[in-house]
C-alpha cells in the first residue's frame, strides 16, 4: 500500500495481491481513523460479493474474477471499538456486464485506487434484532 495525507483526506493506492478489507482496517488502526467515508477504482483477481435477504437474514454470496472496478464505496464506523468497514463494489466483467453488491472480500488485481474522508468525531455500529445486522448508531 502506498498513501498521501492532504489535510483529512488520504489518497490511497492498494497493490497487486493485497486484500481489500483487510488492508484498509489495518491503514484505519493504524492512522486511529473511527469515521470516515470513501470510493474508489481499480481491479481486482477475485472478489466475493453479497445481497442481504432481509427475510432469512442473511446474505447470498457470489465469487467473481478478474475484473474491473467500476465502483468501490463505503463508509468506517467503529464496531466493539475497532474500525468497521461498510463498502458496496460495482464490478465488471471482460462482456462488460456489471454486477454489484455488499463487498465480502477482494484481492488487488492491477491496483486499486481509493480517496478517503476522515470525518470528525466517531461513528458507532449497533446490532439490530429487526433487520439482523450491526447498523450505524446515531
Amino acid at each position: 500500500m502506498q498513501y498521501r495525507k492532504s489535510k483529512n483526506a488520504f489518497l490511497i493506492r492498494l497493490m497487486k495481491g493485497e486484500e481489500i478489507i483487510s488492508s484498509l482496517t489495518k491503514f484505519l488502526t493504524a492512522q486511529k481513523i473511527s469515521s470516515a467515508y470513501f470510493s474508489g477504482i481499480g481491479a481486482v483477481q477475485k472478489a466475493t460479493l453479497g445481497f442481504y435477504n432481509l427475510k432469512k437474514k442473511k446474505y447470498i454470496w457470489r465469487k467473481f474474477s478478474e475484473c474491473e472496478v467500476v465502483s468501490l464505496i463505503g463508509n468506517v464506523s467503529l464496531l466493539n471499538g475497532k474500525p468497521f468497514i461498510h463498502a458496496h463494489l460495482v464490478i465488471s466483467d471482460n462482456k462488460y456486464s456489471c454486477y454489484g453488491g455488499h463487498l465480502k472480500d477482494a484481492v488487488i488485481g492491477a491496483t486499486l485506487e481509493i480517496v478517503l474522508k476522515k470525518l470528525s468525531g466517531k461513528a458507532e455500529r449497533k446490532f439490530d434484532r429487526e433487520i439482523g445486522l450491526n447498523l450505524l448508531d446515531l
